[in-house]
Formats: structure tokens, C-alpha cells, sequence
């Protein structure tokens, strides 16, 4: 066994995928409550340690959401209170907590995505489909963490020459500049060298012979079955009334036959599977570094 970043980029961009698809076309409450809680056990083994700071912030984001919603929405039958003439119902309240919790749950995934599918996987996936395009995504998504890090080096550096002598908040507003100035300079001349870089080594090319590490094996097919049943189980749903959910003008029921529990039951694996994987792989190799 291996654990689940080692598994081959088809079957990881393929669970991805999936989960995005489900988690951001249901506002069921069943479905959105186990992808909030398995998104953020994931994200939170890829850090290595759960961020209460940036957890406690996603549940203020939820919050205000949940707040703002009914200020733009009048819909719904139960109305809570009256604000300046204003009803402020139920349904708007919990369609606003229904999609706080879809968007921070999609930034979980992501945040785990962008862990586990690194930028040599998604060239492998597509460089010799779309060449252009896929390096384009990939040096984006490869930029944002490398420009978060200059700015932190440049801000060091700058503080070190003397430069944040003032606490005035038009020198905050001069150092910031100068810091953002910099950042940019290096980022022009770093996408020119990589460009330069890339065309030298003949990538795009039509007669370029692509090499690479992955092997597709008995273990990735196993997954790769388990993530395409396990999803079209969860998609059957869909058309079915079993895994809809609406707030307007009233709250439906959550649904409780057996086949609505199936597909919770399905989702939840789906969605604790990496998690899974990795906790078994962590105990493992405590336990044989136990018995070195």
C-alpha cells in the first residue's frame, strides 16, 4: 500500500474531479456536512496539523455568509424577524449557511488538491494534449506560493537594510511599494527565464518524446474503480428527489429510505478514503520505525 499522493495522477485528478462536481451541485445538508468535515480532515493531515486559527476564520466566513444572505434574499415562509420592514425568514438564513459551507469546503478540496497534484503530475495528465495550456495552469498555480514567499524574503531583507524605520502609515504604504515593486521585477524575469528554459528544451514540440515516472498499476486500477463506483452511486441521486434539497418557499424533508442512506453512506467513503489511506499509512510506518 502506498499512500494516497503516490497513487497514479489519472485516478488522484479523477477523485478530485469528482468530489468537486457533487460537493458544488448539492445543497443537500447530508452531502455538505460530510464534505465539510472529510475536506478539512484531509486538508488538515496534508499540513501535518490542524490550523484552529484558519479553521476558526472558515467558520466567521460561514457566519457572515449566513448573516448576509437574507439581506439580499426575502424568499421563504418563516419569517424570524422583522429588520427597517424587512423579513429576515429561515429558509434565507439556512440557504446562506448552505452555501458558506459549499464554498469553504471547495477551498479545503482545493487546498488539498493543489497538495497532492503537483505541478509534474498535471504536465503528465495534459502536457502532450494541450501543451501551452497545461504549463500556462501549471506555472500559475506553481506562482501564487513562490510570489507569497518572495514577498515574505523581500519584506526580511528590507527590514534587516533598515528600511521599515517608520510606523507611520504613509511609510507602511512606501515599504509595501517598494516590496511589490521588487516582487513584480522578479516574477517578469523569472517567467522570461522559465519561458526561455522551456522552448530550449523543446517543449510543445510535436517530435518530443515525453518521459516520465508514473506507472499505472493493480493498486491504482482498485481505486480508480472504487472512486468512478463510488461517485456514479452518489450521481444516481441527482435526478431522484433521494438527494435533492431546496429551501424555497419551505425547507424539504431530509430524505431517510434506505437509498438515501446508501448514497450517504457511499459519499462518506468517498470522501474519508484519502484520509483513510493516510492514517493507515502514518501507523504503519510508525510501527515498523518502531521495531528499527
Amino acid at each position: 500500500m502506498k499512500s494516497f499522493s503516490e497513487f497514479h495522477p489519472v485516478v488522484l485528478f479523477t477523485y478530485f474531479i469528482s468530489l468537486l462536481v457533487i460537493a458544488m451541485f448539492t445543497s443537500h445538508p447530508v452531502i455538505q456536512l460530510i464534505a465539510f468535515v472529510g475536506f478539512i480532515l484531509f486538508a488538515s493531515i496534508n499540513e501535518g496539523n490542524a490550523n484552529i486559527k484558519e479553521l476558526i476564520i472558515s467558520l466567521l466566513i460561514i457566519l457572515i455568509i449566513t448573516l448576509i444572505n437574507p439581506l439580499f434574499s426575502k424568499s421563504g415562509e418563516t419569517v424570524l424577524i422583522f429588520i427597517n420592514n424587512k423579513p429576515i425568514t429561515l429558509e434565507s438564513l439556512m440557504n446562506g449557511l448552505s452555501t458558506g459551507t459549499m464554498i469553504i469546503s471547495v477551498i479545503y478540496l482545493m487546498k488539498s488538491y493543489s497538495k497532492v497534484m503537483t505541478s509534474d503530475k498535471f504536465l503528465f495528465l495534459f502536457g502532450s494534449v494541450i501543451p501551452k495550456l497545461a504549463i500556462v495552469i501549471s506555472i500559475t498555480l506553481r506562482f501564487i506560493p513562490l510570489f507569497s514567499e518572495q514577498i515574505k524574503r523581500v519584506s526580511a531583507a528590507q527590514k534587516t537594510m533598515g528600511l521599515y524605520s517608520g510606523n507611520k502609515l504613509s511609510d507602511k504604504l512606501r515599504n509595501g511599494i517598494r516590496v511589490f515593486s521588487s516582487v513584480i521585477t522578479w516574477s517578469l524575469e523569472n517567467a522570461v527565464l522559465t519561458a526561455e528554459s522551456m522552448q530550449a528544451r523543446g517543449y510543445g514540440l510535436k517530435q518530443r518524446s515525453n518521459y516520465s515516472l508514473f506507472r499505472f498499476n493493480a493498486s491504482d486500477a482498485i481505486l480508480l474503480t472504487m472512486i468512478l463506483t463510488f461517485s456514479g452511486i452518489v450521481l444516481s441521486g441527482f435526478p431522484t428527489q433521494v438527494t435533492t434539497y431546496s429551501f424555497y418557499p419551505f425547507m424539504t424533508d431530509i430524505s431517510i429510505q434506505p437509498y438515501a442512506f446508501t448514497i450517504y453512506s457511499f459519499f462518506a467513503i468517498l470522501v474519508f478514503l484519502p484520509s483513510i489511506i493516510e492514517i493507515r499509512e502514518n501507523i504503519r510506518w510508525k510501527y515498523f520505525k518502531s521495531k528499527i
